[in-house]
């Protein structure tokens, strides 16, 4: 969270999505609103690439009085390592099974084989597509960025409570 000086908050917000292109990144999202006080709040959601998160976030610590700062990773260089293996290994099982419906004598064994290689297909695309969005948050880095005039009230990402949960929150 930044504290900004009244009056300092759209510079600084505008400033904040400038610095995910500065920083090969991009903007994922972006809100801001205007209390009643005229104080004025937002948000900003930014990825950039990982060699470049330290230098993001001093820049974006520059837009006012930093009052709080998280920063939270997650290793996936095992899962990373286990998803390779397993479409490795189906990749052999589905070549293996090419194989097999060359040999196929008949309309039974053609389907019979037919399935089994739908099925392992469909498991690599999967797979190439998990592994891709691990590669993907490898890759890239998300910063959140909560930016507030002095005195505003904070703009709320979390959803409004519904039901039981919403009922109680009043």
């Amino acid at each position: 969270r930044i504290e900004l000086k009244k009056g300092g908050f759209r510079e600084a917000f505008e400033r904040a999505l400038f610095l995910a292109g500065a920083h090969q990144g991009f903007v994922v999202d972006s809100s801001s609103e205007r209390g009643g006080d005229d104080l004025a709040s937002g948000s900003v959601i930014l990825r950039v690439p990982t060699d470049q998160f330290d230098a993001a976030r001093k820049d974006l610590a520059t837009l006012g009085k930093v009052q709080s700062e998280q920063v939270k990773g997650q290793d996936v260089g095992a899962e990373l390592v286990d998803l390779d293996a397993r479409l490795r290994n189906l990749r052999a099982q589905e070549e293996s099974l090419r194989l097999l419906m060359e040999k196929a004598a008949n309309v039974p064994e053609t389907m019979q084989v037919q399935q089994n290689l739908f099925g392992v297909r469909s498991q690599i695309e999967q797979l190439a597509a998990q592994e891709a969005r691990m590669k993907d948050a490898v890759a890239m880095a998300t910063i959140r960025v909560t930016l507030a005039e002095s005195g505003a009230a904070l703009l709320s990402n979390e959803p409004e409570p519904t039901g039981l949960a919403g009922a109680f929150a009043k």
